[in-house]
């Protein structure tokens, strides 16, 4: 079974170009980070699918449109070798597919037949890690802290680290292995 490497788009392969971080009105406010590039290539190259997931809980309003997400999707894929783009159109305190939900992760594991107990879920938002605790992913957050009712198995300054861990991990103990490698790679 493959490994996959969840990765929650906004702010870390993307970024926006209108002030307000926190909405994707269109398109036109979508930009690719340049500075993950090499990451996902370093991943793509140590045999992990990379799975993009995007949360568009505003589409309500028809805004970002969805051919501005199908052309974001069509980007990502395009730029970093995305396999996967997984997109949620649900509020958040109503979702079932991601963050808290999983439904989203457990249908890339049932599609794609991906192991999710060997597959990693990497986010900038501490509210993402109780999804890939409760699919069975390792947990691995962008951040300097973290709250204290946060629960994940790795925190990292920066994409960089991330990457390095979870292919040391990999290296490791090779594609054979199941179960999180939590207590390899925690915090040096």
């Amino acid at each position: 079974m493959p490994q996959a490497v969840f990765i929650y788009a906004d702010g870390i392969l993307h970024n926006y170009s209108n002030s307000n971080e926190s909405k994707l009105e269109s398109f036109k406010d979508f930009q690719i980070n340049n500075d993950a590039l090499e990451s996902m290539r370093i991943l793509r190259s140590s045999g992990f699918m990379l799975v993009a997931l995007e949360q568009f809980p505003n589409s309500t309003d028809n805004k970002p449109s969805r051919a501005d997400i199908v052309r974001m999707k069509n980007s990502l894929k395009e730029n970093f070798l995305i396999d996967n783009f997984l997109p949620c159109f649900h509020e958040r305190s109503d979702c079932q597919c991601l963050s808290p939900g999983i439904d989203l992760l457990k249908q890339a594991g049932a599609n794609w037949n991906i192991s999710l107990e060997r597959s990693f879920l990497l986010s900038r938002r501490p509210e993402d890690m109780q999804s890939a605790k409760t699919a069975g992913c390792t947990a691995v957050l962008l951040g300097k802290t973290t709250p204290h009712w946060c629960r994940l198995d790795i925190l990292v300054p920066d994409l960089e680290t991330a990457v390095a861990k979870i292919v040391e991990y990999k290296n490791l103990h090779g594609p054979a292995l199941g179960k999180s490698p939590v207590a390899h790679i925690r915090k040096r």
